[in-house]
């Protein structure tokens, strides 16, 4: 097998290639529902579905195109699941419905799922700011911190908060807001969130926060209109949302991407004579952004951004499918999309999976590092003769040297007290220069075209870095096979 040819043939930008469709609820569970999150893996999603026996929308985990209804808290009747981690741990809201008169009543309560219970986020409170009424928990990373948002009894207005080790702790409020409270949206493996907050004049801002200390993104980076959104961010620091470009009274939202601070508008359906709006929903680590687009005929669709260039999804999936993609909510580090769509059927949450016999799948655990970070090594695309791949590695050592193994198996060793599992080794390694940053904070990415004949087989790739906090002043990533199509 030409492993050479593979790994060092740098493409341009990447080019769009076809996706395939599939419902996610393939085991007939739901009549309905969408799906908002997915792991980093790509295999897990989770959402919120009408059961067929039910009225109200339950939470939902998705394992490939497998429904699991997740229970509720006692006495509950209804709920939603907002995020889902590597592990299948998932957050959201489990909802009490009850009729007062003519009125229907809803009080959530954040909820976490692990091992098939339902938890509710204010049991695990230990210490911080208690007394924060947790409403649902909105994303989870795999260090176990989760990201939610609440009631607080002497403050007008929501507040995000952050759960770390039985750790309340409020995400404070911008300065000389009307009404003090923030939307939090996501944070990445390194604890930093992103999310919108309110700002002087009841408008939004787009803002971080990081150990502590609340940032104004919008004003940092200079969006021109009033309010704007930061949906998802990335372990690189890439920032999605969405932000107003002009300065008017009209307020439309625009898809928006932060790189260290500046912000780029992205494009959007239509030729730009109409006012059209977009919004950017999540980036995974190799940089690819999905989210809605409005349609010059005021349709919403499902669209993805490749190394800043947009594409229309429902022109990547094959034609007569019955689907209209409507809204893309997130992206998994594998390139599986999830997200909602129409069909004759009803409005259903669906994964898009990239089109080819090649694929790729993760497997045997790394090593922790710093900060008890493990390094994480992906790939997403197009396996196959001419297709077009991305590697990434993150949350290593920032500024750590490190190399690429490339194996000719799954055997394992033993290893400076981590584990080898791409065994048998090829001759090839590939040095892997990560990016500054501190514990968890380097980076890399590398973009492949395969050549227009590749034998079929597999490769099977794993990162060893240097790191001082690791076992024997080393750490080591999962391992990644990648099966190639012909």
């Amino acid at each position: 097998m030409r492993i050479a040819t593979l790994l060092l043939i740098l493409c341009a930008p990447l080019a769009a290639q076809d996706y395939l469709p599939l419902n996610l609820d393939g085991n007939g569970l739901a009549t309905g529902g969408l799906a908002v999150s997915v792991s980093r893996t790509g295999d897990l999603a989770a959402g919120t579905v009408t059961p067929v026996s039910g009225f109200w929308g339950r939470p939902a985990r998705w394992s490939g195109t497998v429904t699991q209804i997740l229970p509720l808290l006692p006495g509950d009747e209804g709920g939603a699941a907002f995020g889902v981690d590597d592990a299948g741990r998932v957050v959201g809201e489990s909802t009490d419905i009850q009729q007062v008169g003519q009125l229907l009543h809803f009080t959530s309560r954040a909820t976490l799922w692990q091992q098939g219970q339902a938890i509710e986020l204010a049991s695990l409170v230990t210490s911080g700011d208690t007394d924060i009424e947790p409403f649902a928990g909105l994303a989870i990373n795999n260090q176990g911190v989760i990201l939610g948002w609440g009631k607080r009894p002497d403050i007008t207005g929501l507040r995000g908060f952050v759960l770390r080790d039985g750790v309340l702790t409020d995400l404070g409020a911008l300065p000389g807001a009307f009404i003090p409270g923030t939307e939090p949206s996501d944070l990445n493996e390194q604890g930093v969130v992103v999310g919108a907050a309110e700002a002087g004049g009841g408008f939004s801002h787009a803002i971080t926060w990081t150990d502590g200390t609340i940032f104004d993104l919008h004003a940092a980076s200079g969006v021109p209109g009033r309010n704007s959104h930061a949906r998802a961010i990335n372990e690189s620091g890439l920032i999605a949302g969405s932000a107003d470009p002009v300065d008017d009274f009209l307020d439309y939202q625009h898809a928006a991407l932060w790189q260290d601070g500046a912000l780029t508008f992205l494009p959007e359906l239509g030729d730009g004579s109409q006012v059209m709006e977009s919004f950017a929903h999540d980036v995974n680590d190799h940089g690819t952004l999905v989210g809605t687009s409005v349609t010059p005929i005021f349709e919403v669709h499902a669209v993805i951004w490749r190394d800043g260039q947009l594409s229309d999804l429902n022109t990547l999936i094959p034609p007569g499918t019955g689907w209209l993609l409507a809204n893309a909510y997130a992206i998994g580090n594998d390139g599986r999309i999830v997200g909602e769509g129409f069909t004759p059927q009803g409005i259903l949450p669906w994964v898009l999976v990239p089109d080819t016999d090649g694929g790729f799948d993760v497997y045997a655990a790394g090593c922790a590092g710093g900060g008890g970070f493990v390094p994480g090594l992906w790939g997403q695309g197009w396996p196959q003769s001419g297709g077009e791949i991305s590697l990434a590695l993150t949350n290593g050592l920032g500024g750590a040297a490190g190399v690429l193994l490339v194996g000719l198996g799954q055997l394992q060793a033993p290893f400076k007290g981590c584990t080898l599992s791409v065994l048998p080794l090829s001759a090839l390694a590939l040095p892997l220069p990560l990016s500054p940053g501190g514990a968890g904070g380097g980076q890399w990415t590398l973009p492949v075209t395969l050549p227009p004949a590749v034998p079929a087989g597999s490769l099977f790739l794993q990162a060893v870095l240097a790191d001082a906090a690791g076992p024997a002043g080393v750490t080591v990533s999962n391992a990644l096979r990648i099966d190639l199509a012909p």
